[in-house]
Protein backbone atom coordinates (compact mmCIF):
# COMPACT_ATOMS: atom_id res chain seq x y z
CA UNK A 1 0.00 0.00 0.00
CA UNK A 2 1.36 3.35 -1.05
CA UNK A 3 1.87 6.02 1.57
CA UNK A 4 0.05 9.32 0.74
CA UNK A 5 0.68 12.80 2.03
CA UNK A 6 1.39 16.39 1.09
CA UNK A 7 4.61 17.00 -0.78
CA UNK A 8 6.49 20.27 -0.61
CA UNK A 9 8.97 21.31 -3.26
CA UNK A 10 11.93 23.67 -2.97
CA UNK A 11 11.65 26.87 -5.06
CA UNK A 12 13.95 26.96 -8.10
CA UNK A 13 17.37 28.53 -7.54
CA UNK A 14 18.91 30.82 -10.11
CA UNK A 15 22.46 30.03 -11.33
CA UNK A 16 23.78 33.26 -9.86
CA UNK A 17 22.24 32.53 -6.46
CA UNK A 18 23.59 28.98 -6.57
CA UNK A 19 27.18 30.09 -7.22
CA UNK A 20 26.91 32.91 -4.70
CA UNK A 21 25.72 30.44 -2.03
CA UNK A 22 28.46 27.97 -2.95
CA UNK A 23 31.10 30.69 -2.78
CA UNK A 24 29.94 31.72 0.69
CA UNK A 25 29.83 28.08 1.85
CA UNK A 26 33.31 27.09 0.71
CA UNK A 27 35.31 30.26 1.43
CA UNK A 28 36.32 32.11 4.56
CA UNK A 29 33.98 34.77 6.00
CA UNK A 30 35.33 38.24 5.10
CA UNK A 31 35.51 39.41 8.74
CA UNK A 32 37.64 36.44 9.76
CA UNK A 33 39.92 36.87 6.75
CA UNK A 34 40.40 40.51 7.70
CA UNK A 35 41.05 39.53 11.31
CA UNK A 36 43.86 37.19 10.27
CA UNK A 37 45.42 39.63 7.84
CA UNK A 38 45.43 42.46 10.41
CA UNK A 39 46.96 40.34 13.20
CA UNK A 40 50.04 41.83 14.85
CA UNK A 41 52.06 38.63 14.50
CA UNK A 42 52.06 37.66 10.83
CA UNK A 43 54.63 34.83 11.06
CA UNK A 44 52.04 32.06 10.76
CA UNK A 45 49.23 33.90 8.97
CA UNK A 46 49.83 32.03 5.69
CA UNK A 47 49.79 28.70 7.46
CA UNK A 48 46.61 29.53 9.40
CA UNK A 49 44.93 30.63 6.20
CA UNK A 50 46.05 27.39 4.53
CA UNK A 51 44.56 25.18 7.20
CA UNK A 52 41.28 27.07 7.22
CA UNK A 53 40.99 26.80 3.45
CA UNK A 54 41.78 23.10 3.67
CA UNK A 55 39.07 22.63 6.27
CA UNK A 56 36.52 24.31 4.04
CA UNK A 57 37.60 22.22 1.06
CA UNK A 58 37.21 19.06 3.12
CA UNK A 59 33.74 20.13 4.21
CA UNK A 60 32.84 20.87 0.60
CA UNK A 61 33.95 17.39 -0.48
CA UNK A 62 31.96 15.86 2.37
CA UNK A 63 28.81 17.74 1.41
CA UNK A 64 28.87 16.96 -2.29
CA UNK A 65 30.40 13.48 -2.28
CA UNK A 66 28.59 11.54 0.48
CA UNK A 67 30.98 8.60 0.31
CA UNK A 68 31.85 8.11 -3.35
CA UNK A 69 35.29 6.61 -3.92
CA UNK A 70 36.49 9.10 -6.52
CA UNK A 71 36.22 12.11 -4.24
CA UNK A 72 37.46 10.15 -1.23
CA UNK A 73 40.98 9.92 -2.66
CA UNK A 74 41.08 13.70 -3.00
CA UNK A 75 39.76 14.02 0.53
CA UNK A 76 42.47 11.67 1.74
CA UNK A 77 45.23 13.77 0.16
CA UNK A 78 43.86 16.96 1.67
CA UNK A 79 43.52 15.23 5.02
CA UNK A 80 47.22 14.33 4.95
CA UNK A 81 48.13 17.97 4.35
CA UNK A 82 45.80 19.08 7.11
CA UNK A 83 47.31 16.61 9.59
CA UNK A 84 50.81 17.73 8.70
CA UNK A 85 49.81 21.31 9.34
CA UNK A 86 47.99 20.53 12.59
CA UNK A 87 51.04 18.68 13.95
CA UNK A 88 53.14 21.78 13.39
CA UNK A 89 50.82 24.74 13.99
CA UNK A 90 47.97 23.62 16.25
CA UNK A 91 49.64 25.34 19.21
CA UNK A 92 49.73 28.69 17.39
CA UNK A 93 46.07 28.34 16.49
CA UNK A 94 45.23 27.67 20.11
CA UNK A 95 47.20 30.68 21.31
CA UNK A 96 45.14 32.91 19.03
CA UNK A 97 41.85 31.38 20.08
CA UNK A 98 41.21 33.92 22.82
CA UNK A 99 39.89 36.09 20.02
CA UNK A 100 36.18 35.32 19.64
CA UNK A 101 36.05 35.63 15.85
CA UNK A 102 39.11 33.48 15.29
CA UNK A 103 37.75 30.97 17.76
CA UNK A 104 34.66 30.56 15.59
CA UNK A 105 36.99 29.68 12.74
CA UNK A 106 38.59 26.96 14.84
CA UNK A 107 35.10 25.69 15.57
CA UNK A 108 34.63 25.55 11.80
CA UNK A 109 37.81 23.48 11.52
CA UNK A 110 36.59 21.15 14.26
CA UNK A 111 33.27 20.54 12.49
CA UNK A 112 35.12 19.94 9.21
CA UNK A 113 37.28 17.30 10.84
CA UNK A 114 34.25 15.54 12.30
CA UNK A 115 32.52 15.58 8.91
CA UNK A 116 35.63 14.13 7.28
CA UNK A 117 35.79 11.41 9.91
CA UNK A 118 32.18 10.40 9.27
CA UNK A 119 32.79 10.30 5.53
CA UNK A 120 35.91 8.18 5.82
CA UNK A 121 34.23 5.74 8.19
CA UNK A 122 31.45 5.35 5.60
CA UNK A 123 33.96 4.84 2.81
CA UNK A 124 35.68 2.08 4.79
CA UNK A 125 32.45 0.09 4.50
CA UNK A 126 32.79 -0.04 0.70
CA UNK A 127 34.00 -3.45 -0.51
CA UNK A 128 36.84 -2.01 -2.60
CA UNK A 129 38.46 -0.36 0.42
CA UNK A 130 37.81 -3.33 2.70
CA UNK A 131 39.59 -5.66 0.29
CA UNK A 132 42.36 -3.29 -0.88
CA UNK A 133 44.83 -3.02 1.99
CA UNK A 134 46.76 -0.23 0.27
CA UNK A 135 43.82 2.18 0.51
CA UNK A 136 42.05 0.65 3.51
CA UNK A 137 44.96 0.90 5.93
CA UNK A 138 45.80 4.47 4.92
CA UNK A 139 42.16 5.47 5.38
CA UNK A 140 42.08 3.89 8.83
CA UNK A 141 45.20 5.86 9.73
CA UNK A 142 43.55 9.05 8.54
CA UNK A 143 40.46 8.34 10.64
CA UNK A 144 42.68 7.87 13.69
CA UNK A 145 44.61 11.08 12.94
CA UNK A 146 41.37 13.02 12.54
CA UNK A 147 40.10 11.69 15.86
CA UNK A 148 43.32 12.68 17.57
CA UNK A 149 43.24 16.19 16.09
CA UNK A 150 39.63 16.62 17.17
CA UNK A 151 40.63 15.77 20.72
CA UNK A 152 43.51 18.26 20.56
CA UNK A 153 41.09 20.97 19.45
CA UNK A 154 38.68 19.98 22.22
CA UNK A 155 41.11 20.02 25.10
CA UNK A 156 43.97 22.38 24.16
CA UNK A 157 42.17 25.66 23.60
CA UNK A 158 44.39 28.10 25.41
CA UNK A 159 47.52 28.01 27.51
CA UNK A 160 47.24 27.72 31.28
CA UNK A 161 47.60 31.44 31.94
CA UNK A 162 44.70 32.52 29.69
CA UNK A 163 41.90 33.81 31.87
CA UNK A 164 38.92 32.62 29.80
CA UNK A 165 38.07 31.01 26.52
CA UNK A 166 35.14 29.81 24.46
CA UNK A 167 34.62 26.04 24.64
CA UNK A 168 35.06 24.27 21.29
CA UNK A 169 32.41 21.72 22.16
CA UNK A 170 29.78 24.26 23.11
CA UNK A 171 27.96 26.25 20.48
CA UNK A 172 26.73 28.72 23.12
CA UNK A 173 29.02 31.69 23.91
CA UNK A 174 29.74 30.42 27.44
CA UNK A 175 33.17 31.24 28.87
CA UNK A 176 35.00 28.88 31.19
CA UNK A 177 38.56 28.28 32.31
CA UNK A 178 40.40 25.20 31.02
CA UNK A 179 43.47 24.41 33.10
CA UNK A 180 46.30 22.04 32.37
CA UNK A 181 44.72 19.50 34.74
CA UNK A 182 41.36 19.72 32.93
CA UNK A 183 43.00 19.07 29.57
CA UNK A 184 44.91 16.10 30.98
CA UNK A 185 41.73 14.71 32.49
CA UNK A 186 39.88 14.96 29.18
CA UNK A 187 42.72 13.29 27.32
CA UNK A 188 42.75 10.52 29.90
CA UNK A 189 38.99 10.03 29.45
CA UNK A 190 39.50 9.81 25.69
CA UNK A 191 42.15 7.19 26.40
CA UNK A 192 39.66 5.19 28.45
CA UNK A 193 37.08 5.43 25.67
CA UNK A 194 39.59 4.20 23.10
CA UNK A 195 40.92 1.43 25.38
CA UNK A 196 37.54 0.00 26.40
CA UNK A 197 35.59 0.92 23.26
CA UNK A 198 33.08 3.16 25.06
CA UNK A 199 31.15 5.27 22.55
CA UNK A 200 33.63 4.52 19.78
CA UNK A 201 35.51 1.68 18.11
CA UNK A 202 38.15 0.19 20.37
CA UNK A 203 41.67 1.25 19.37
CA UNK A 204 44.55 0.38 21.70
CA UNK A 205 47.06 2.44 19.70
CA UNK A 206 44.86 5.51 20.10
CA UNK A 207 44.48 4.83 23.82
CA UNK A 208 48.25 4.58 24.18
CA UNK A 209 48.76 7.98 22.51
CA UNK A 210 46.02 9.66 24.57
CA UNK A 211 47.51 8.31 27.79
CA UNK A 212 50.97 9.41 26.70
CA UNK A 213 49.82 12.95 25.97
CA UNK A 214 47.91 13.14 29.26
CA UNK A 215 50.93 11.77 31.14
CA UNK A 216 53.03 14.59 29.66
CA UNK A 217 50.52 16.95 31.30
CA UNK A 218 51.17 15.26 34.69
CA UNK A 219 48.02 13.13 34.87
CA UNK A 220 48.70 10.41 37.46
CA UNK A 221 45.78 8.30 36.17
CA UNK A 222 47.21 8.42 32.63
CA UNK A 223 50.65 7.50 33.95
CA UNK A 224 49.16 4.48 35.71
CA UNK A 225 47.35 3.24 32.59
CA UNK A 226 50.38 3.92 30.39
CA UNK A 227 52.53 1.90 32.82
CA UNK A 228 50.01 -0.94 32.69
CA UNK A 229 50.24 -1.00 28.88
CA UNK A 230 54.05 -1.08 29.03
CA UNK A 231 53.91 -3.81 31.67
CA UNK A 232 51.68 -6.06 29.55
CA UNK A 233 52.98 -5.03 26.13
CA UNK A 234 49.66 -3.61 24.92
CA UNK A 235 50.05 -1.44 21.78
CA UNK A 236 53.77 -1.17 22.55
CA UNK A 237 56.86 -3.24 23.19
CA UNK A 238 56.72 -4.83 26.63
CA UNK A 239 59.07 -2.97 28.97
CA UNK A 240 58.81 -3.61 32.71
CA UNK A 241 61.46 -1.04 33.62
CA UNK A 242 59.56 1.74 31.82
CA UNK A 243 56.35 0.54 33.47
CA UNK A 244 57.98 0.85 36.89
CA UNK A 245 59.14 4.39 36.07
CA UNK A 246 55.61 5.47 35.10
CA UNK A 247 54.11 3.81 38.18
CA UNK A 248 56.60 5.63 40.39
CA UNK A 249 55.79 8.91 38.61
CA UNK A 250 52.05 8.37 39.15
CA UNK A 251 52.65 7.78 42.85
CA UNK A 252 54.88 10.81 43.16
CA UNK A 253 52.59 13.08 41.12
CA UNK A 254 49.14 12.17 42.39
CA UNK A 255 49.64 9.65 45.21
CA UNK A 256 47.72 7.23 42.96
CA UNK A 257 46.71 4.21 45.07
CA UNK A 258 45.97 2.09 42.00
CA UNK A 259 49.51 2.71 40.76
CA UNK A 260 50.79 1.71 44.20
CA UNK A 261 48.91 -1.58 44.01
CA UNK A 262 50.10 -2.31 40.46
CA UNK A 263 53.73 -1.50 41.29
CA UNK A 264 53.51 -3.64 44.44
CA UNK A 265 52.37 -6.56 42.27
CA UNK A 266 55.50 -6.21 40.11
CA UNK A 267 57.84 -5.99 43.10
CA UNK A 268 56.18 -9.04 44.65
CA UNK A 269 56.26 -11.49 41.73
CA UNK A 270 58.77 -10.24 39.13
CA UNK A 271 61.93 -12.35 38.96
CA UNK A 272 64.26 -9.47 38.03
CA UNK A 273 62.69 -6.49 39.79
CA UNK A 274 61.57 -8.32 42.94
CA UNK A 275 61.56 -6.13 46.06
CA UNK A 276 59.41 -7.69 48.79
CA UNK A 277 59.95 -4.94 51.37
CA UNK A 278 58.98 -2.19 48.92
CA UNK A 279 56.00 -4.28 47.78
CA UNK A 280 54.67 -4.64 51.33
CA UNK A 281 55.17 -0.92 51.93
CA UNK A 282 53.16 -0.04 48.80
CA UNK A 283 50.37 -2.52 49.61
CA UNK A 284 50.12 -1.07 53.12
CA UNK A 285 49.97 2.51 51.86
CA UNK A 286 47.43 1.75 49.11
CA UNK A 287 45.28 -0.23 51.57
CA UNK A 288 45.27 2.66 54.03
CA UNK A 289 44.15 4.96 51.18
CA UNK A 290 41.16 2.69 50.58
CA UNK A 291 42.24 0.61 47.57
CA UNK A 292 40.10 -2.54 47.81
CA UNK A 293 42.43 -4.74 45.72
CA UNK A 294 45.40 -3.77 47.89
CA UNK A 295 43.43 -4.49 51.06
CA UNK A 296 42.53 -7.99 49.82
CA UNK A 297 46.10 -8.69 48.67
CA UNK A 298 47.55 -7.49 51.98
CA UNK A 299 45.11 -9.73 53.86
CA UNK A 300 46.16 -12.71 51.72
CA UNK A 301 49.83 -12.03 52.47
CA UNK A 302 49.16 -11.78 56.21
CA UNK A 303 47.20 -15.04 55.99
CA UNK A 304 49.95 -17.06 54.26
CA UNK A 305 53.12 -15.13 55.16
CA UNK A 306 56.18 -14.61 52.92
CA UNK A 307 59.22 -16.73 53.79
CA UNK A 308 61.57 -14.58 55.90
CA UNK A 309 59.83 -11.28 55.13
CA UNK A 310 56.44 -11.66 56.77
CA UNK A 311 55.16 -14.00 59.47
CA UNK A 312 51.57 -15.24 59.13
CA UNK A 313 49.22 -13.01 61.09
CA UNK A 314 45.60 -14.20 61.03
CA UNK A 315 44.38 -11.25 63.12
CA UNK A 316 45.77 -8.74 60.59
CA UNK A 317 44.37 -10.79 57.71
CA UNK A 318 40.91 -10.69 59.30
CA UNK A 319 41.27 -6.94 59.90
CA UNK A 320 41.98 -6.14 56.23
CA UNK A 321 39.34 -8.54 54.93
CA UNK A 322 36.79 -6.76 57.14
CA UNK A 323 37.87 -3.41 55.68
CA UNK A 324 37.46 -4.66 52.11
CA UNK A 325 34.29 -6.73 52.51
CA UNK A 326 32.07 -3.63 52.63
CA UNK A 327 32.62 -3.21 48.88
CA UNK A 328 33.89 -6.62 47.79
CA UNK A 329 32.14 -10.00 47.75
CA UNK A 330 35.53 -11.65 47.22
CA UNK A 331 36.78 -10.19 50.52
CA UNK A 332 33.63 -11.38 52.27
CA UNK A 333 34.16 -14.88 50.89
CA UNK A 334 37.86 -14.88 51.84
CA UNK A 335 37.09 -13.75 55.38
CA UNK A 336 34.63 -16.64 55.75
CA UNK A 337 37.28 -19.09 54.51
CA UNK A 338 39.77 -17.79 57.10
CA UNK A 339 37.20 -18.19 59.86
CA UNK A 340 36.47 -21.76 58.71
CA UNK A 341 40.07 -22.90 58.31
CA UNK A 342 41.74 -21.36 61.34
CA UNK A 343 39.23 -22.25 64.04
CA UNK A 344 38.67 -25.94 64.84
CA UNK A 345 35.69 -25.81 67.20
CA UNK A 346 32.46 -26.44 65.26
CA UNK A 347 30.45 -24.63 67.94
CA UNK A 348 32.56 -21.50 67.71
CA UNK A 349 30.74 -18.30 66.75
CA UNK A 350 33.32 -17.80 64.00
CA UNK A 351 31.77 -20.74 62.13
CA UNK A 352 28.33 -19.16 62.38
CA UNK A 353 29.69 -15.83 61.15
CA UNK A 354 31.50 -17.59 58.29
CA UNK A 355 28.32 -19.31 57.11
CA UNK A 356 26.39 -16.03 57.39
CA UNK A 357 29.01 -14.22 55.28
CA UNK A 358 29.03 -17.00 52.68
CA UNK A 359 25.25 -17.03 52.45
CA UNK A 360 25.13 -13.21 51.96
CA UNK A 361 27.77 -13.33 49.22
CA UNK A 362 26.26 -16.44 47.60
CA UNK A 363 22.81 -14.87 47.41
CA UNK A 364 24.40 -11.90 45.62
CA UNK A 365 25.84 -14.25 42.98
CA UNK A 366 29.43 -14.75 44.14
CA UNK A 367 30.47 -18.11 42.63
CA UNK A 368 33.31 -18.69 45.13
CA UNK A 369 30.91 -18.17 48.04
CA UNK A 370 28.35 -20.52 46.47
CA UNK A 371 31.00 -23.21 46.14
CA UNK A 372 32.23 -22.70 49.71
CA UNK A 373 28.69 -22.73 51.10
CA UNK A 374 28.25 -26.09 49.35
CA UNK A 375 31.44 -27.24 51.10
CA UNK A 376 29.97 -26.22 54.47
CA UNK A 377 26.81 -28.25 53.80
CA UNK A 378 28.82 -31.24 52.55
CA UNK A 379 31.12 -31.44 55.59
CA UNK A 380 28.83 -29.91 58.23
CA UNK A 381 30.89 -26.77 58.89
CA UNK A 382 28.70 -24.35 60.85
CA UNK A 383 25.55 -26.06 59.51
CA UNK A 384 24.11 -29.55 59.52
CA UNK A 385 25.51 -32.04 57.03
CA UNK A 386 23.25 -32.01 53.95
CA UNK A 387 24.64 -33.34 50.66
CA UNK A 388 21.54 -32.35 48.71
CA UNK A 389 21.93 -28.68 49.68
CA UNK A 390 25.63 -28.99 48.92
CA UNK A 391 24.80 -30.23 45.41
CA UNK A 392 22.41 -27.30 44.87
CA UNK A 393 25.05 -24.71 45.82
CA UNK A 394 27.77 -26.48 43.82
CA UNK A 395 25.43 -26.47 40.81
CA UNK A 396 24.85 -22.71 41.13
CA UNK A 397 28.59 -22.07 41.22
CA UNK A 398 29.18 -24.45 38.30
CA UNK A 399 26.54 -22.57 36.28
CA UNK A 400 28.89 -19.57 36.52
CA UNK A 401 31.78 -21.72 35.20
CA UNK A 402 33.57 -21.75 38.55
CA UNK A 403 36.12 -24.52 38.13
CA UNK A 404 36.28 -25.97 41.66
CA UNK A 405 32.48 -26.39 41.70
CA UNK A 406 32.64 -28.80 38.74
CA UNK A 407 34.94 -31.11 40.71
CA UNK A 408 32.93 -30.92 43.94
CA UNK A 409 29.62 -31.43 42.16
CA UNK A 410 31.00 -34.30 40.06
CA UNK A 411 32.39 -36.06 43.15
CA UNK A 412 29.05 -36.04 44.97
CA UNK A 413 27.25 -37.20 41.81
CA UNK A 414 29.75 -40.03 41.35
CA UNK A 415 29.27 -40.94 45.02
CA UNK A 416 25.49 -41.11 44.47
CA UNK A 417 25.86 -43.25 41.33
CA UNK A 418 24.99 -40.47 38.87
CA UNK A 419 27.97 -41.35 36.70
CA UNK A 420 26.85 -39.63 33.50
CA UNK A 421 26.39 -36.21 35.17
CA UNK A 422 29.62 -36.70 37.10
CA UNK A 423 31.61 -37.53 33.97
CA UNK A 424 30.55 -34.38 32.12
CA UNK A 425 31.20 -32.17 35.15
CA UNK A 426 34.73 -33.58 35.46
CA UNK A 427 35.13 -33.06 31.71
CA UNK A 428 34.11 -29.38 32.03
CA UNK A 429 36.46 -28.94 34.97
CA UNK A 430 39.41 -30.36 33.01
CA UNK A 431 39.14 -28.02 30.03
CA UNK A 432 40.62 -24.80 31.42
CA UNK A 433 43.93 -23.15 30.59
CA UNK A 434 46.81 -24.51 32.69
CA UNK A 435 48.30 -20.99 32.99
CA UNK A 436 45.40 -19.69 35.06
CA UNK A 437 45.55 -19.07 38.82
CA UNK A 438 46.58 -21.86 41.18
CA UNK A 439 43.02 -22.56 42.41
CA UNK A 440 41.86 -23.27 38.86
CA UNK A 441 44.90 -25.47 38.13
CA UNK A 442 44.27 -27.51 41.30
CA UNK A 443 40.64 -28.08 40.35
CA UNK A 444 41.69 -28.98 36.83
CA UNK A 445 44.14 -31.69 37.92
CA UNK A 446 41.53 -33.00 40.36
CA UNK A 447 39.21 -33.38 37.36
CA UNK A 448 41.88 -35.35 35.48
CA UNK A 449 42.32 -37.64 38.48
CA UNK A 450 38.59 -38.37 38.77
CA UNK A 451 38.32 -38.91 35.01
CA UNK A 452 41.06 -41.49 35.45
CA UNK A 453 39.05 -43.14 38.24
CA UNK A 454 35.97 -43.33 36.00
CA UNK A 455 37.99 -44.97 33.19
CA UNK A 456 39.59 -47.33 35.71
CA UNK A 457 36.26 -48.39 37.21
CA UNK A 458 34.23 -48.25 34.00
CA UNK A 459 31.80 -45.60 35.31
CA UNK A 460 29.63 -44.35 32.36
CA UNK A 461 32.55 -45.00 29.96
CA UNK A 462 33.98 -48.43 29.01
CA UNK A 463 36.69 -49.66 31.34
CA UNK A 464 40.04 -48.58 29.91
CA UNK A 465 43.13 -48.85 32.10
CA UNK A 466 45.38 -47.17 29.56
CA UNK A 467 43.10 -44.10 29.34
CA UNK A 468 43.02 -44.05 33.14
CA UNK A 469 46.84 -44.17 33.24
CA UNK A 470 47.07 -41.20 30.83
CA UNK A 471 44.73 -39.10 32.99
CA UNK A 472 46.66 -40.02 36.15
CA UNK A 473 49.94 -39.18 34.44
CA UNK A 474 48.68 -35.78 33.28
CA UNK A 475 47.42 -34.89 36.76
CA UNK A 476 50.70 -35.99 38.30
CA UNK A 477 53.00 -34.18 35.86
CA UNK A 478 51.17 -30.84 35.72
CA UNK A 479 49.61 -30.63 39.16
CA UNK A 480 51.84 -32.91 41.26
CA UNK A 481 48.66 -34.71 42.33
CA UNK A 482 49.54 -37.16 45.13
CA UNK A 483 46.73 -39.66 44.60
CA UNK A 484 47.29 -39.66 40.83
CA UNK A 485 51.01 -40.29 41.39
CA UNK A 486 50.13 -43.21 43.69
CA UNK A 487 47.91 -44.64 40.95
CA UNK A 488 50.83 -44.44 38.49
CA UNK A 489 53.06 -46.32 40.93
CA UNK A 490 50.35 -48.99 41.24
CA UNK A 491 50.24 -49.29 37.44
CA UNK A 492 54.00 -49.88 37.31
CA UNK A 493 53.69 -52.38 40.18
CA UNK A 494 51.06 -54.51 38.42
CA UNK A 495 51.63 -53.61 34.75
CA UNK A 496 48.84 -52.93 32.22
CA UNK A 497 47.95 -55.29 29.38
CA UNK A 498 44.66 -53.58 28.49
CA UNK A 499 44.92 -51.97 25.04
CA UNK A 500 48.38 -50.41 24.90
CA UNK A 501 50.82 -52.56 26.87
CA UNK A 502 52.62 -50.98 29.87
CA UNK A 503 55.13 -53.52 31.28
CA UNK A 504 55.53 -54.24 34.97
CA UNK A 505 58.40 -52.16 36.36
CA UNK A 506 59.24 -52.74 40.03
CA UNK A 507 62.21 -50.35 39.99
CA UNK A 508 60.04 -47.48 38.76
CA UNK A 509 57.33 -48.38 41.29
CA UNK A 510 59.85 -48.37 44.18
CA UNK A 511 61.16 -44.97 43.09
CA UNK A 512 57.67 -43.40 43.08
CA UNK A 513 56.57 -45.15 46.32
CA UNK A 514 59.71 -43.93 48.12
CA UNK A 515 59.13 -40.34 47.01
CA UNK A 516 55.51 -40.44 48.21
CA UNK A 517 56.40 -42.22 51.47
CA UNK A 518 59.07 -39.61 52.28
CA UNK A 519 56.33 -36.98 51.89
CA UNK A 520 54.18 -38.84 54.42
CA UNK A 521 51.89 -40.97 52.27
CA UNK A 522 50.87 -43.98 54.40
CA UNK A 523 49.67 -46.18 51.51
CA UNK A 524 52.95 -45.70 49.61
CA UNK A 525 54.93 -46.52 52.77
CA UNK A 526 52.99 -49.77 53.24
CA UNK A 527 53.51 -50.73 49.56
CA UNK A 528 57.23 -50.00 49.89
CA UNK A 529 57.38 -52.24 52.94
CA UNK A 530 55.80 -55.09 50.96
CA UNK A 531 58.35 -54.74 48.17
CA UNK A 532 61.29 -54.86 50.61
CA UNK A 533 59.79 -57.84 52.44
CA UNK A 534 59.02 -59.79 49.26
CA UNK A 535 62.20 -58.69 47.39
CA UNK A 536 60.20 -57.18 44.51
CA UNK A 537 62.58 -55.09 42.41
CA UNK A 538 65.15 -55.05 45.21
CA UNK A 539 66.95 -57.39 47.58
CA UNK A 540 65.10 -58.63 50.65
CA UNK A 541 65.51 -56.23 53.58
CA UNK A 542 63.31 -56.95 56.61
CA UNK A 543 64.64 -53.99 58.58
CA UNK A 544 63.70 -51.58 55.78
CA UNK A 545 60.31 -53.33 55.47
CA UNK A 546 59.71 -52.91 59.21
CA UNK A 547 60.67 -49.24 59.04
CA UNK A 548 58.21 -48.49 56.22
CA UNK A 549 55.42 -50.56 57.87
CA UNK A 550 55.98 -48.60 61.07
CA UNK A 551 55.80 -45.27 59.23
CA UNK A 552 52.54 -46.37 57.58
CA UNK A 553 51.12 -47.56 60.94
CA UNK A 554 51.97 -44.24 62.62
CA UNK A 555 49.87 -42.51 59.98
CA UNK A 556 46.92 -44.75 60.94
CA UNK A 557 46.93 -47.01 57.88
CA UNK A 558 45.17 -50.30 58.78
CA UNK A 559 47.20 -52.38 56.30
CA UNK A 560 50.42 -50.90 57.64
CA UNK A 561 49.45 -51.76 61.24
CA UNK A 562 48.54 -55.33 60.28
CA UNK A 563 51.74 -55.89 58.28
CA UNK A 564 53.95 -54.44 61.01
CA UNK A 565 52.38 -56.69 63.68
CA UNK A 566 52.71 -59.73 61.41
CA UNK A 567 56.35 -59.03 60.57
CA UNK A 568 57.29 -58.44 64.21
CA UNK A 569 55.55 -61.68 65.26
CA UNK A 570 57.41 -63.70 62.61
CA UNK A 571 60.77 -62.21 63.59
CA UNK A 572 60.20 -63.15 67.21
Amino acid sequence: QKRTGNLTMMPPTSPNAFYQERSQRYSLPPNILTQICNAKSSASNDEILTVLLLSNQIRALCQKDNGRTRECKELQRKMIHLNQFADKYSGKLCQKSNDTELHKTIQCLYRSLLAAKVLMEDVLQIRFFRRNSKFGESLKKCVFDIDRKCTVLEVIIVEEDDAHHVSVLSSAPKFQRVTKATRAERLCIEGHRAYFGHGRARCLQAAFQYYQTAADLNSSAAMNHLAMMYEKGIACVKNTRTAIEFYESAIKTGNDCEAMQNLADIYLRHSVHKNIERSLELYQKAAELGNITAQIKLAELFETGIDTYLEPDIASAIKWYRCAMKESLVAKNNLAVVLLHHFDDDTDKNFEEAVTLLREAANLGCAQAQNNLGYCHEFGKGVENNEQLAIEWYAKAAAQRYNAAFVNLGYLQMKQGKHREAYFNFLHGSQHDTEMQSVVVKSMVDSWYYLGIMHEKGYFVPKNLHAAFEHFQRASEIGDHELATLKIANCFFTGISDGVFIPQNYEKAIEIYRQLAMNGNAIAANSLGIMYEEALGTTIDLEAAEMWYKLSAEKGNADGIQNMNRLCANVM
